[in-house]
């Protein structure tokens, strides 16, 4: 809706801008988040969040991520194959 009232040269000027200023923040707020950390605190962060993760429950939530992988990879196979099937009964019914 935006773009239909603002044109590509303001768009494009606006990027610009935005990347000029986020390439000088990006490194100042980078350095200053690593020069706060210290190694001894990003060791201690590392073990507790290893130490959070359960490993009885590790397995089952792996199986409920693959178990929705394998769904969208059978509803896209199904899509497909549809698809296509469709394609060539109508190219069989052109040529008859």
């Amino acid at each position: 809706m935006l773009s239909m009232l603002v044109g590509e040269k303001t768009i494009s000027q606006l990027k610009n801008a935005f990347m000029t200023e986020l390439e000088g923040l990006f490194p100042t707020v980078m350095n200053s988040y690593l020069g706060n950390l210290n190694s001894s605190d990003t060791k201690k962060i590392i073990t507790q969040r290893l130490t959070g993760i359960s490993l009885k429950n590790t397995p089952v939530s792996t199986n409920k991520t693959l178990q929705k992988l394998f769904i969208r990879l059978q509803l896209a196979g199904i899509l497909v194959g549809l698809t296509l099937g469709c394609l060539q009964a109508l190219v069989l019914m052109l040529l008859s």
